[in-house]
């Protein structure tokens, strides 16, 4: 059956910022203020740019299979589902998608990543676009008051140069005999659009009650950690300078050796005699300075393997070493301090990553709409970002 190509691209809000801001990307459309204020297309046996300016819309495109194409299409899709009456329910199952970025990605053998309309439009003929626009963006002007005789000829140019880029990267793949790759990859692209439209929930009541019970364990850990840290360092040190998010202290309380810190020591006359203020507010009272002190500790004598080391052969704490070192027997103490080690930096992990993290990525009807990104790694996998859901843990702990 033959498909009606329609080019299309739309013109939105940019209202996520302020107090609601939910991410960085001011034009987002999960965000309730942001809506298409303009939106054109044009058939590919067509002549014209068709532009919807304002109000309400609704497609008026015959119900028949249709082959959207657009660049970084994902983007204005999830807008028409959004806001224009009809689309979801009678375009949306029909559909099939061309994105030019995605389409670049893929003839270039994932070299070209995230390509833009204005670098494939020099490549493939069409015509450079005027960035007045961008001007008013950049200095905060919403897309609603930039005049339409200004961002209407913007829209125009934009669709006109992704059907120019479309043609000419329909032609090379069919060239290249990459054509049914390329498609495959669009009925995946049409997967993760649907994805991210789903969202995941997420009840950010439950975070903060789980977060709150995760910070008392992660502060038990910590003192379990601190008071093994104790017993190794002097009391200056490890009440002033002890850090267990430090790879040196760590480092230095596993296997031993010299550290260094400053703390305030006596300024020496000539004969090795503290100095006094002789005068002022400090009359009588011992000069000091800030000097570097250096001290070595036994630790707990662990030996250090080659696997410890860095490529750069500084010794590593991380989790994979401090879970190595269990393998053997250890000193009186040691075990103690690195499963608490482990602890805190689990829960810390958790907290900041999913349960805070997490809830900061929130938008208003309660889902978060992560991105899912087919153009991004030199190996043509999907990855997944703001938040990265395919690094979830499945483990119920």
């Amino acid at each position: 059956m033959t498909l009606l190509i329609t080019t299309l691209d739309t013109e939105t809000g940019v209202h996520n910022i302020g107090d609601d801001r939910v991410g960085k990307m001011k034009a987002a459309p999960w965000h309730p203020s942001n809506h298409i204020v303009h939106y054109g297309d044009k058939s590919i046996t067509e002549e014209e740019v068709e532009v919807h300016a304002g109000g309400t819309f609704s497609w008026d495109k015959p119900a028949k299979p249709l082959l959207l194409v657009g660049q970084n299409i994902k983007f204005d899709v999830h807008y028409m589902m959004k806001d224009i009456k009809g689309f979801r329910d009678n375009v949306w199952p029909m559909c099939q998608l061309w994105d030019t970025q995605l389409a670049e990605y893929i003839l270039t053998g994932q070299v070209k990543q995230y390509a833009n309309l204005d670098g494939l439009s020099e490549k493939y003929g069409g015509t450079l676009k005027d960035d007045q626009c961008k001007d008013f963006w950049d200095e905060g002007v919403m897309t609603e008051d930039i005049p339409n005789e200004i961002i209407i000829p913007y829209l125009k140019n934009d669709v006109l140069n992704t059907e120019i880029v479309f043609k000419a990267q329909y032609q090379k793949a069919k060239e290249l005999g990459m054509l049914e790759l390329i498609k495959v990859q669009m009925t995946a692209l049409k997967a993760t659009t649907e994805m991210e439209w789903n969202g995941m929930h997420f009840d950010k009541e439950i975070a903060k009650k789980y977060a709150i019970e995760l910070g008392d364990l992660k502060y038990e850990a910590a003192s379990v950690c601190d008071m093994e840290a104790q017993t190794l360092f002097p009391h200056e040190f490890w009440e002033n300078h002890w850090n267990m998010g430090s790879t040196a202290h760590v480092a230095t309380a596993l296997f031993g050796g010299e550290y260094k810190y400053k703390a305030q020591r006596p300024i020496l006359d000539e004969d090795g005699n503290t100095t006094a203020y002789k005068s002022g507010v400090k009359k009588g009272q011992v000069k000091q300075k800030n000097t570097e002190i250096v001290e070595y500790t036994t630790g707990y004598r662990l030996k250090v393997k080659e696997k410890y080391k860095t490529a750069k052969g500084k010794i590593s704490t991380s989790d994979a070493v401090l879970k190595d070192i269990l393998k053997d027997p250890v000193p009186v103490g040691c075990a103690e301090f690195i499963n608490a080690l482990l602890d805190y930096r689990k829960y810390t992990k958790d907290i900041s990553t999913y349960f805070k993290g997490y809830s900061d990525l929130v938008w208003h009807d309660g889902l978060i709409h992560h991105s899912l990104s087919h153009v991004g790694t030199d190996t043509g996998r999907l990855s997944s970002s703001k938040p990265n859901l395919q690094n979830v843990s499945g483990k119920e702990e």
